[in-house]
């Protein structure tokens, strides 16, 4: 069983993509879904935040999401991304969370 908010991310809906990528610079894409099971529409945004391979904060990213448009996509650039390879598997996170207010809802 899985207990979440009545408004959370749809299942499988975060995609992270990263359409163009070299030594210098990363394009990144992400892409996400809104589920809202309650009544009413909260006013809500989302919080993106990218950590390095190395647990610095990167960037953070707010999108305001309404009942209009309950999906979100947002583009930028990492500059001089720490590539991933089998010898040395450079790993970057992507904290999601959505707020109402400054109340985080999941």
């Amino acid at each position: 069983m899985i207990v979440t908010n009545k408004l959370h991310f749809a299942p499988n809906s975060v995609a992270v993509r990263t359409p163009k990528i070299t030594k210098d610079s990363a394009v990144v894409n992400i892409d996400f879904k809104l589920l809202n099971l309650a009544d009413k529409w909260p006013d809500t945004y989302t919080t993106l935040a990218v950590i390095s391979p190395d647990g610095k904060e990167l960037l953070t990213l707010n999108k305001e999401i309404n009942s209009s448009e309950p999906y979100g996509n947002v583009f930028f650039s990492v500059k001089q991304p720490k590539l991933w390879d089998l010898e040395s598997p450079k790993l970057y996170t992507l904290i999601t969370r959505i707020k109402n207010g400054g109340s985080s809802l999941g």
